[in-house]
């Protein structure tokens, strides 16, 4: 998805696609394994 989302996403969408392959502080408060599993997944 990372791949090909600067020749499919516009600028303004492509800037909330996160540089990293760790999950945002709020989502592993949540859930840790969730939020791994979530940011796998969309890798």
């Amino acid at each position: 998805m990372r791949a090909a989302a600067p020749a499919e996403l516009p600028a303004w969408m492509l800037a909330l696609v996160p540089d990293t392959d760790e999950p945002p502080q709020n989502l592993k408060d949540y859930d840790p394994g969730w939020a791994r599993a979530f940011c796998s997944a969309c890798s």
